[in-house]
């Protein structure tokens, strides 16, 4: 089961992408593929390394991938919050 963001977290992740990478919100919906962002593997380790830090979670190299859109990435931090230690 997927654990879903509350839209203040959902607005959260794409002030992250926006304020990294300069990509606009506007942007940034839900059905929106990370690659069609140019985002290529260096700028999602950073992206990783970026959402590790502001939401306190773990996540796999491999965890993201620049097939996701947005809204499976959503669903990838939400999953990683609900398994961080409390």
């Amino acid at each position: 089961m997927t654990t879903k963001l509350t839209d203040t977290d959902l607005q959260i992740l794409r002030a992250c992408i926006h304020e990294k990478f300069g990509i606009g919100p506007d942007e940034l919906a839900n059905d929106v593929v990370l690659e069609d962002l140019d985002l290529d593997s260096l700028a999602l380790i950073e992206l990783s390394l970026t959402l590790q830090k502001r939401f306190g979670i773990v996540l796999a190299g491999d965890d993201i991938t620049p097939q996701h859109t947005v809204g499976e990435l959503a669903d990838i931090v939400a999953d990683a919050q609900a398994k961080a230690p409390r």
